[in-house]
């Protein structure tokens, strides 16, 4: 029996390329495509930051599907040129992968 994800939310992924600009790093953002996902903000104990704060910015995604989405990858909910979110993590639980996903301030 196989299992099926409910609530799929569309995704836009983007790969960072970094260039080196005398001496600096600069970041451009090439769109890779869309793919869906299931997007969550179930939180635990371990979502906690140092002062016992949940941080809200941080989101998962979860998937049983094949993608293109990477760690360090850029993901955004309509397109853009740069992404709002960023992939920190991505373990695979059972048979599914679950992505998460910290706000993007541009650094």
């Amino acid at each position: 029996m196989s299992q099926v994800l409910k609530n799929l939310t569309k995704v836009y992924i983007y790969k960072p390329i970094k260039t080196n600009v005398n001496g600096e790093y600069q970041v451009t953002w090439i769109l890779l495509g869309s793919d869906y996902f299931n997007m969550q903000q179930d939180f635990n104990e371990l979502d906690r930051n140092s002062t016992g704060d949940i941080d809200f910015e941080t989101i998962k995604l979860r998937t049983y599907r094949p993608t293109k989405l990477q760690k360090k990858f850029g993901i955004s909910f309509k397109e853009t040129e740069i992404p709002d979110y960023i992939v920190k993590s991505c373990p695979k639980i059972g048979n599914s992968v679950v992505f998460t996903c910290e706000t993007y301030n541009g650094d």
